[in-house]
């Protein structure tokens, strides 16, 4: 393999974890009302109560659940699946316990009952 062969594989192998991981980091913010738990930026807030947020977002599906980008931001940011049953899966962070939802365009995020009150 020439020396330029090696730099250029190098560097397509190299550049495309960092593309992703730059996707993954600004893709999504975080919500203080959810304490800190990562949120689509292009999400649309459709819903709020005191505990919990709806959103409208195209790439949220019943039967795929989230994107895998979605779910890697939200282990980066510390929050680690503790329970799953279909379209609903529980993260926890310390003490927080977050529910999220998914339906075909549709994401629901709410916080743990004990964390609700």
């Amino acid at each position: 393999m020439s020396k330029k062969s090696f730099t250029w594989l190098f560097t397509v192998l190299l550049g495309i974890p960092v593309l992703f991981i730059l996707f993954v980091t600004f893709s999504y913010d975080v919500s203080a009302k959810l304490d800190e738990f990562p949120v689509p930026k292009g999400a649309q807030v459709a819903g709020e109560t005191g505990s919990s947020m709806t959103f409208t977002w195209g790439r949220a599906s019943g039967d795929e659940g989230i994107p895998f980008s979605y779910e890697m931001k939200i282990k980066f940011a510390g929050w680690e699946e503790t329970n799953r049953e279909g379209a609903w899966v529980s993260y926890q962070n310390g003490e927080t316990t977050i529910d999220l939802i998914t339906d075909s365009d549709y994401l629901y995020l709410a916080l743990g009952e004990d964390e609700a009150d």
